[in-house]
């Protein structure tokens, strides 16, 4: 085997591992976040529910989109919103609380050492998720973009999405 062919079994191999430790992750935020909680929350008006991916690099972020995807796309509504709309934290979420839909919020951290361009990881997000619906908000007082996407008929999907085991 030749160093390049080596090399590109190495790459090959750490994409892998990339992808399934996204789908891992994403798999336990869906399992405790909508499994769990979502009766709770829509019991007590409550529709948003945030999962922080705290090591989203630039790199693994195409992993944790496809996962969200893959492992999410029959829970999203298909309708668009606003994309990079700066929104203050508190109207963020006064905006869930006064809304009838219950919503699925994805933060995706974009921290200056990783030189992520926020803007850039955000159309990223977007293409790969390949949505009609979703809509992307930057929290004023961070630097974290936020991925709102909008769950329907949560409890009929949870409950089938889960039943393989």
């Amino acid at each position: 085997m030749t160093e390049a062919q080596r090399a590109i079994l190495q790459e090959k191999k750490k994409q892998m591992a990339l992808k399934l430790r996204a789908r891992e992750i994403v798999s336990y935020y869906i399992e405790r976040h909508w499994l769990r909680y979502y009766e709770e929350m829509l019991g007590l008006g409550m529709n948003a529910e945030i999962v922080h991916f705290h090591s989203t690099t630039e790199e693994e972020l195409p992993h944790f989109m496809n996962a969200v995807r893959d492992l999410c796309h029959p829970l999203l509504s298909q309708e668009l919103v606003k994309v990079g709309e700066k929104v203050p934290m508190d109207e963020f979420f006064d905006t869930f609380a006064s809304s009838s839909n219950f919503k699925y919020t994805i933060e995706l951290p974009v921290f200056s050492e990783y030189g992520g361009d926020p803007q850039e990881m955000i159309r990223k997000a977007m293409k790969i998720l390949n949505l009609e619906g979703g809509s992307v908000y930057f929290m004023s007082n961070d630097v974290l973009p936020v991925l709102q996407l909008q769950l329907t008929e949560l409890a009929e999907h949870a409950t089938t999405l889960f039943d393989d085991g």
